[in-house]
């Protein structure tokens, strides 16, 4: 009891001496500066079996509507894990931090700019993680909560990868509906983009029959469902995986790097494997020509999970990329032509009419996620931006960007996330990229 009974006549007490109790019984502590997220002042804590710590300010003792603060003793880790608001169930530290970002961004945006938070490759699973992938990903995704409700975004979006794709299928497709419900929540409309893990291959890959443990419309009955039942969200025809919203002259085109077709062999497994094949096929050409078609007098960022292009313009995807680009080319030059494309796969072909020459709107950007680090570079004039993965890398996992690498992320800091807002001013011609946890402060461009 010599801690415990110190901790009654202590004025104040530090973070390391809260996390020591582990003893059943109540204690009245004040905790002054800590990064527990928690408002400095005086405060009992009751400590139950588990062990279980509750904390709340004193003078909310006998008000039951008072903010209280809840944290369960991690066995895995040897420590207590974050305190959590149970008024919005959100980490305490995580809504400090991302509070005050938060507002210091809101400060500096105007109602008829465009904010879109971002996250992307959450790769969630249902294993803890102490130094990678695991349950954090939902997180990640709930914590974009925390801007929307400052009143900063007028989307939340997921560029794809929102599982791992390595769980039993039964897990992942709970996992995607909760990470789909986490962004459904609140009036904030929200965006996906499908990656390439979201189709369970990764687990395919790793059982013996390797047969597919995904049907043909899983993703699209989980998220695309509540996705599109969005007002806010456009589609060319009921059919299409590409998109758009509009907010004044800004349009925003989502597009499916995933875009591979569903064919089993005679013993159940896949003719393509989905996490190893991106590719955007002709009905999305179609689509996406029609959108442009349409787009008149508007600043156009495309976003999608992976490049087109690599620095050097070489594909970024198995099939038509590059082939993409060109009509971005062709778009923002006002021409008249054909993409027409010949593989051995013929899956893949496409042959589509396009005709810009009356559109007098530009595309300016290409945004994604996928290669689990931070990259821009400039093609033929259009902005490539690649932001980096929410899901934990440390340091010393086998693979593990050197991106991710240098910013040594750690379970528990704020390194353990990356996100974004991005906020673009259509008569500006502006995107400012604000980054938050393992991503750059800061970044603009003009589009």
């Amino acid at each position: 009891m010599g801690l415990f009974t110190k901790l009654f006549h202590k004025t104040q007490i530090d973070v390391t001496q809260l996390d020591r109790i582990k003893q059943v019984g109540t204690y009245q502590v004040k905790i002054a500066q800590t990064n527990l997220g928690v408002t400095p002042g005086p405060y009992l804590l009751e400590v139950k079996p588990g062990p279980i710590q509750l904390l709340y300010p004193i003078q909310l003792a006998d008000d039951l509507t008072g903010t209280r603060y809840f944290r369960s003793y991690s066995h895995q880790f040897k420590r207590y894990n974050s305190f959590i608001d149970l008024s919005d169930q959100q980490r305490a530290w995580v809504k400090q931090y991302l509070t005050k970002l938060g507002l210091s961004w809101l400060a500096q945006c105007t109602p008829d700019q465009l904010n879109i938070g971002v996250v992307t490759d959450t790769h969630d699973k249902a294993d803890q993680n102490k130094t990678y992938y695991g349950t954090n990903g939902l997180r990640h995704v709930q914590e974009l909560n925390i801007l929307a409700d400052l009143g900063l975004l007028d989307y939340k979006a997921h560029l794809g990868d929102m599982i791992d794709g390595s769980d039993a299928p039964a897990i992942a497709q709970q996992r995607l509906v909760l990470i789909t419900t986490a962004l459904a929540q609140g009036p904030t409309p929200f965006l996906v983009a499908e990656g390439n893990h979201d189709a369970n291959d990764k687990y395919d890959e790793h059982t013996d029959h390797h047969r597919a443990s995904f049907e043909a419309d899983t993703f699209a009955n989980i998220v695309n469902r509540r996705l599109f039942a969005q007002p806010q969200v456009h589609r060319p025809n009921e059919k299409a995986d590409v998109y758009y919203i509009d907010k004044g002259p800004i349009r925003v085109i989502m597009i499916n790097t995933s875009d591979v077709p569903y064919q089993l062999k005679a013993d159940g497994t896949k003719v393509y494997d989905f996490k190893l094949t991106k590719a955007i096929r002709q009905q999305q050409f179609q689509d996406i020509i029609a959108i442009l078609a349409h787009s008149q007098h508007k600043t156009i960022i495309f976003m999608g999970h992976a490049d087109l292009l690599d620095p050097k313009g070489r594909n970024g995807l198995a099939y038509n990329g590059k082939t993409l680009h060109e009509l971005f080319r062709a778009f923002n030059a006002h021409q008249k032509g054909k993409i027409h494309t010949r593989h051995k796969k013929t899956d893949f072909q496409v042959n589509a009419a396009f005709d810009f020459t009356n559109n007098d709107s530009h595309i300016s950007a290409y945004i994604c996620g996928h290669r689990h680090k931070e990259a821009t570079y400039n093609y033929d004039g259009i902005q490539y931006i690649l932001l980096n993965c929410s899901a934990l890398m440390g340091r010393y996992h086998g693979l593990t960007t050197k991106y991710n690498q240098h910013w040594h992320r750690k379970q528990g800091k704020i390194t353990e996330f990356a996100g974004y807002v991005l906020n673009i001013d259509g008569d500006q011609r502006q995107l400012r990229v604000f980054g938050y946890g393992a991503a750059s402060p800061l970044q603009k461009f003009k589009v």
